[in-house]
């Protein structure tokens, strides 16, 4: 099976819908939001970090736990959390009209009850709300010292599948959209995969590691099960979280991993915009 793999750099296209902005005024204005709310988390300013942080938002930590926006704030004020600083690499926005995903490296350092200091990749979705950049979803991925196929598991073994109702129309759309795009990948069917995907997809693995199309091919899968958590479209962007617990031909499989899927509108179809998957529980923590 093919690995998954990255379009090459940031579409930069015209017009609306579904079609990435030209990077400039928007895509620098999310990214001032994303440092201004990073730097609010180090100074524990809960009040601007709340204001970055939009009411709906639910976020999958590098350790696998997920926290919702009263969550993440209690933990924002806790005394095991001691964070001293916090910096960016690679961090790029793709704007989608008031909607848009964040990808780069979030390095921490310090200490926090669970966590591991370092860098960690992330994949965030914010959306503008009231002339505020607020981000409302996203995940993030300890970057492991160790990026071999067998690195970075988890201890959770177990995995129930899952199925949810989306509240709207296009929720629903969306939703069959991905499970037509996990079918495609447990038949390994990567011709299927590709055409779902837009051409800037991008695709972070468990180790942290950010795909490219150079990557090694990995054995076929023989099975896999998907758990569904959240379904939330913000415009020409909808917003996937679950639980996928796959098992390859030879019978390794890294445990449970959760993700979050980003899809975009282009024309009348949704299209894969981005994925990251973190383990659920690491087996041993990794930096």
């Amino acid at each position: 099976m093919k690995k998954i793999y990255l379009g090459v750099g940031i579409a930069l296209l015209a017009g609306g819908g579904g079609l990435a902005q030209p990077g400039g005024s928007a895509s620098d204005e999310v990214l001032r939001a994303v440092r201004a709310a990073g730097d609010a988390q180090i100074k524990q300013d809960t009040a601007t970090f709340a204001r970055y942080t939009a009411d709906d938002y639910l976020y999958i930590h590098s350790n696998g736990a997920v926290a919702n926006k009263a969550e993440e704030l209690a933990n924002e004020t806790s005394a095991d959390i001691k964070w001293t600083s916090i910096s960016y690499g690679d961090l790029r926005a793709r704007v989608y009209g008031d909607a848009a995903v964040v990808t780069g490296v979030e390095t921490l350092n310090g200490t926090a009850k669970g966590y591991v200091p370092g860098p960690r990749r992330l994949t965030d979705v914010w959306v503008k709300r009231n002339g505020t950049w607020q981000t409302a979803a996203g995940i993030s991925t300890v970057v492991s010292k160790d990026q071999s196929d067998r690195a970075a598991t988890s201890a959770a073994k177990n995995l129930k599948s899952k199925t949810i109702a989306g509240a709207t129309a296009e929720e629903r759309t969306v939703l069959q959209q991905d499970d037509a795009y996990m079918k495609a990948q447990v038949a390994n069917d990567d011709a299927g995969q590709t055409s779902m995907q837009a051409k800037d997809f991008s695709f972070v693995s468990r180790t942290g590691a950010l795909a490219s199309a150079n990557d090694p091919d990995t054995p076929p899968l023989k099975a896999l099960v998907v758990a569904y958590d959240r379904v939330r479209t913000y415009g020409a962007l909808a917003v996937v979280h679950g639980s996928l617990l796959w098992t390859d031909v030879k019978s390794f499989s890294p445990g449970v991993l959760r993700f979050v899927r980003v899809w975009v509108k282009d024309g009348a179809a949704w299209k894969l915009a981005a994925e990251q998957r973190t383990p659920s529980a690491a087996a041993r923590r990794t930096s």
